[in-house]
């Protein structure tokens, strides 16, 4: 890995529980190969359950996984960092660092119901919130590779 370049992260989500919000890996995998084309650095930060399993032939940090302050060290080091609906995004969420996270608030996601967005976080489906800087946001749908090429366009302009 460039330690001269600040790294771009994707978190990903790989749970059992709710698992139709994990991570499309596939979407992240063709995201990641059109960055490393790019000359980006990419950093991949597993699921704590899976953080020294291999990912293709990406970084994987699992020390990032698996200790918080690695894990805060590096989004504070990035670029830009990528979540999905996942516990970490929440150390996104709090920083002053440029983050997308990508939440697909739905009925029928007991996890993520769009009434309790607002009714528990004060926070409508759809707006962000109040405190996210111009390059912090929720993007209210599932990530795909056309939805996150365009969002980092957006960022890295």
């Amino acid at each position: 890995m460039d330690v001269e370049r600040a790294p771009i992260t994707i978190t990903l989500r790989e749970a059992a529980h709710c698992d139709d919000r994990n991570s499309l890996i596939e979407e992240w995998a063709w995201f990641a190969r059109h960055l490393v084309a790019r000359g980006e650095v990419v950093v991949f930060v597993r699921d704590t359950a899976r953080a020294n399993e291999p990912l293709d032939n990406f970084v994987i940090l699992p020390d990032a996984s698996k200790n918080l302050h690695v894990r805060m060290a590096l989004y504070q080091a990035a670029k830009i960092n990528f979540f999905v609906s996942n516990g970490p995004w929440n150390l996104g969420l709090f920083s002053d660092r440029p983050y997308a996270a990508f939440i697909a608030a739905h009925s029928g996601d007991p996890c993520n119901l769009p009434d309790a967005w607002e009714l528990n976080h004060g926070v409508a489906v759809g707006t962000q919130f109040p405190w996210a800087l111009p390059k912090q946001r929720v993007i209210w749908q599932r990530e795909s590779y056309r939805l996150l090429c365009e969002v980092f366009e957006e960022f890295d302009a």
